[in-house]
């Protein structure tokens, strides 16, 4: 449906005198100028036009956050925007030391891969020049220079722009003249000069090369009739209902372009979005119902839905709620092209839908649209929906814990690898095959083969677990990790390595549980013997009258300064708010170990199995070490740091966690946290929590460390990069000189590295029946890896269901200089070394408990841990 063009400089809110009022984001006036809702409508604009897509993530390794970002020509997908520093400007960062000749390792089992990269094929004419365009008299507006170079599309077609001065064209492309001119679109007297300068030529290696060829295949996207939902791309038209639970699915693509190591290749994964028909008024009825007064049901709503993604019925868009503005309702108004118009009229007279309830406050929601005044920047402006015509999206705490939910999600959310590798070979199918998308491509010189990248990767030797052989002259007890890389099995009949000595603990209970949960403390004392870990009858069992959050507080306060070494909790429900409470008080306030455990799974037929996995947990919350593995490398510290966004944080936003190893068997940890609220001062509680970390280690082994290897979760994006080596490492290697130089040992060797635990790349075993899921220690180091980066993927785990996703590993800093096949295999080892589960994970344990941290501590504590549990993994 076309919509009026209002100019947003018009829009000037009233609802009841206070902030102003944006009107809904539906206006034709924020698509592009020239963008139009239905492909079949290309003709209207200039063959081979294109302006810029919202920027994809480069080299297909992670979803980058968002950012200032550009917009689609076709399809109307995005609005315009400015770039103060263009992302098509600048070169690729490169991490990799020019002193590096070899990153490829050898050693292991060869196996053949097959990955989700297609090779992209160009004519020898694509080569691109980068012009820098000025116009006089001097616009700001991004909208109207676009309109300006549209005018002359047949002159410079193909072309991209990003919004503010950058064009690229084809090198071979002649243009006539370098200055162009044409009357302004809003005052045709005025006549604006259009000057285009060469910059020069876009070499392979700069940011803007392999973003210009993303620009393009977004828009062949768009020529597919693909939906452009935030950041990626759904097939709208084909939504899988799942049946009894009001939910549907909408299947998408995730895609990006990037020069690997031997050829540019084009990165496809398959993504899915749950779309929920409850709309957020349904579920702000909901909760006025279930909540006693008005300011509780104010409060609700905000807890429940501020930061839950929404999607508008009526455009197909999501939005973010950012508030909910009760003092708005669908009969306020604005300014719509001089007149006032309330949003219940709009809708109705743009959409022709009725607003049913006008009682409905309004939800603000973020959304970046050009300046009201004509400015190019994107700021943040109010942008405001009614509930009843948003749906919702996502899953609740609620629908994840609903077990029949979650199976029939699980058919269509888990593909398994042949079927994933068929949803992506069926879209380039259509790339390859679809007439408008093909010539689309031709005018640009390019095109993309049909067949997936095979490679050649390398499957790690297996690991033996060490455990204590018990009593006699061999202290140690060595098992193989099968197939699976699981060693569950081998507690049946060895013990853990070391265990701490219980002398008091007490259980805190419902009355309705108290019998199962004394079976369950019988249990654990029978399967806690052949482990090697004494466990004494329980001092006390604490029944609770209650369930509510107040009854365990009271029951925990009774317990204060009582020798408990930890504390049992039996919770009846799932509640977070419980939990929370719970964790806060004797992480955040007491310093007290504690084990929580659901009431539901006393009642479980597999509680041997459970009381077994308990006691592994609680020792190793208590210091003790379940197990190792070999790792020879002396006077080494191995560090794992996460981040969480705490909103409840008082201190900050932000939350950092550290976990560190503390002695030669890798076995034991310290870990600190903190909070930050700007970039510097991160790099500041980094710095800082790795000094904590460093004498931590000299406390328990007497000398500093010589050797650190820190293993940092994050982005792989370009500019993250650029932060963390221009900043971080930067401050860690001032404070390790600055630390070191007071002592008698020189400075320690630091290795750092980057983990991105969410990357696209997906890599299977290129089977006889097909594509598998790779064993665990698979390695792959080649062809798909980036040139500019000394870099690897690794799968370590294995994956029970669907496909598994590797985890890249990016050397920003190498010192210890061990080479690329004993870094690969030291990582690996790493990964047998996380004390909740008798099995690999998919990143090192020091990051896997350095996550755990940071979530509990953003989630749940609202504060710190207490100082004297940083040498507990209490967090697990």
């Amino acid at each position: 449906m076309v919509t009026p063009t209002v100019g947003m400089d018009e829009l000037r809110g009233r609802g009841r005198g206070k902030r102003p009022v944006t009107l809904p984001p539906v206006l034709e006036s924020e698509v592009a100028p020239g963008t139009f809702g239905n492909v079949a409508s290309s003709s209207s604009l200039p063959p081979g036009y294109l302006e810029l897509s919202e920027s994809s993530r480069s080299g297909g390794q992670e979803t980058r956050k968002r950012g200032r970002s550009p917009s689609v020509g076709i399809r109307g997908v995005r609005r315009g925007g400015h770039f103060e520093n263009s992302r098509f400007e600048g070169p690729i960062t490169v991490t990799r030391s020019p002193n590096l000749s070899v990153k490829k390792g050898s050693n292991g089992t060869p196996i053949d891969l097959i990955t989700n990269y297609f090779p992209l094929r160009k004519t020898s004419s694509f080569d691109l020049t980068k012009y820098r365009v000025n116009f006089l008299p001097e616009i700001d507006n991004s909208k109207i220079k676009k309109r300006l170079l549209r005018s002359h599309g047949q002159i410079l077609d193909p072309y991209i722009f990003d919004g503010d001065s950058l064009l690229f064209l084809m090198k071979d492309r002649q243009l006539i003249g370098n200055e162009l001119s044409s009357p302004h679109p809003k005052d045709p007297s005025i006549i604006i000069s259009i000057t285009i300068q060469e910059v020069g030529d876009v070499q392979p290696l700069d940011v803007g090369y392999s973003q210009v060829y993303n620009v393009i295949f977004r828009n062949c996207l768009n020529l597919l009739n693909l939906e452009n939902l935030g950041r990626h791309f759904y097939d709208m038209n084909s939504l899988v209902e799942v049946k009894d639970f009001q939910l549907n699915i909408a299947r998408g693509y995730i895609t990006s372009i990037r020069k690997h190591e031997h050829d540019m290749l084009l990165c496809v994964d398959t993504i899915h979005k749950v779309i929920r028909t409850d709309t957020v008024w349904s579920n702000l009825k909901e909760i006025r119902r279930k909540s006693e007064d008005e300011n509780t049901y104010r409060q609700r709503a905000a807890d429940e839905l501020i930061g839950s993604v929404v999607i508008t019925t009526y455009k197909n868009r999501t939005y973010c709620i950012a508030d909910i503005d009760w003092d708005t309702n669908p009969d306020s108004t604005f300014d719509c092209r001089s007149s006032t118009i309330t949003f219940t009229d709009y809708y109705s007279k743009v959409y022709g839908i009725d607003v049913t309830d006008k009682t409905q406050p309004l939800l603000h929601v973020k959304s970046k649209v050009a300046d009201m005044h004509g400015h190019n920047g994107q700021e943040d402006k109010p942008v405001y929906l009614i509930p009843e015509l948003c749906n919702m999206t996502g899953l609740t705490c609620s629908m994840r814990n609903n077990f029949p939910l979650m199976k029939a999600l699980a058919d269509h959310l888990h593909q398994e690898p042949t079927k994933k590798l068929n949803a992506i070979r069926t879209l380039m199918r259509k790339i390859v095959t679809n007439p408008r998308v093909t010539d689309y491509l031709g005018r640009w010189g390019l095109s993309f083969e049909s067949e997936l990248i095979r490679c050649v990767g390398r499957v790690l030797q297996g690991e033996k677990i060490i455990f204590s052989a018990g009593s006699g002259d061999i202290k140690e007890a060595s098992v193989p990790v099968d197939a699976k890389a699981d060693w569950t099995a081998a507690f049946r009949n060895h013990r853990m390595l070391s265990s701490v000595g219980i002398t008091k603990w007490t259980i805190i209970t419902p009355t309705q549980d108290c019998h199962l949960a004394v079976q369950l403390a019988s249990i654990m004392r029978t399967v806690a013997e052949p482990l090697g870990f004494s466990l004494p009858h329980p001092a006390q069992i604490v029944e609770l009258a209650s369930s509510n959050v107040n009854a365990y507080l009271n029951a925990i306060s009774g317990l204060q300064n009582q020798g408990n070494d930890f504390l049992f909790i039996i919770l009846s429900s799932s509640s977070a708010h419980v939990y929370n409470a719970i964790k806060s008080r004797l992480t955040g306030e007491l310093g007290q170990i504690s084990q929580c455990m659901l009431a539901k799974n006393l009642k479980s037929k597999a509680l041997r199995s459970i009381a077994t996995k308990l006691i592994v947990q609680i020792n190793a919350k208590l210091g003790g070490e379940p197990w190792t593995v070999h790792i020879p490398l002396k006077k080494l510290m191995v560090v794992g740091v996460d981040f969480h966004r705490a909103k409840s944080m008082s201190e900050g936003k932000n939350v950092v966690a550290m976990v560190s190893t503390t002695s030669s068997s890798y076995s034991t940890f310290f870990s600190t946290v903190s909070v930050y609220k700007s970039i510097d001062a991160l790099s500041l509680a980094i710095s800082s929590d790795l000094i904590k970390c460093v004498v931590a280690y000299e406390k328990l082994n007497g000398e500093r460390p010589s050797k650190i290897l820190l293993f940092r979760i994050g982005s792989s994006g370009d500019g993250d990069l650029e932060r963390i080596i221009g900043h971080e490492i930067r401050q860690i290697n001032e404070t390790l000189h600055t630390s070191y130089s007071n002592e008698e040992q020189s400075k320690p060797l630091l290795s750092f590295i980057n983990v991105s635990r969410k990357v696209n790349t997906r890599i299977f075993r290129d089977g006889r029946i097909g594509a598998e899921n790779p064993p665990p220690g698979t390695v792959c180091d080649d062809v798909i890896t980036l040139p500019e980066r000394y870099d690897f993927f690794l799968i370590p785990q294995n994956s029970r269901q669907g496909s598994v996703s590797p985890s890249g590993y990016n050397i920003l800093y190498d010192d210890l200089n061990l080479g690329a096949d004993k870094m690969q295999r030291l990582t690996y080892k790493l990964c047998h070394m996380y004390f909740n589960w008798a099995g690999t994970v998919a990143v090192p344990a020091p990051c896997q408990y350095a996550h755990k941290l940071a979530s509990l501590t953003g989630l749940s504590l609202g504060r710190m841990p207490t100082n004297n549990l940083g040498f507990k993994l209490h967090f697990l």
